[in-house]
């Protein structure tokens, strides 16, 4: 688990960014959370099965930085999908190789 609590925001209006987007195969994901609670972190393909499950823990509030490694998966469209205890954010991952 490559997770690193930050004091940085992840972006002035933002609730999630994943960088770089299209990848290769790591991807960064940087996220706020609100309060603290139950956060998940996974990545789902186009048809809406899960692929990946990055995380699944109580987290304080907070922001946070978390490395994923996408290379096991095909080439294609991804879904990385943030659940935590004040909303549900969900962003478009592109995979190339």
């Amino acid at each position: 688990l490559d997770l690193t609590r930050t004091g940085e925001s992840a972006g002035k209006n933002e609730e999630m960014l994943v960088f770089p987007n299209p990848t290769t195969g790591e991807v960064i994901i940087q996220f706020n959370n609100q309060m603290s609670g139950e956060v998940d972190l996974s990545f789902i393909d186009i048809t809406g099965k899960q692929v990946i499950k990055v995380l699944s823990k109580h987290l304080p509030d907070g922001t946070y930085s978390y490395t994923a490694n996408l290379k096991d998966l095909s080439v294609g469209t991804y879904y990385t999908v943030l659940k935590t205890p004040t909303k549900v954010v969900t962003n478009k991952t592109i995979l190339i190789k």
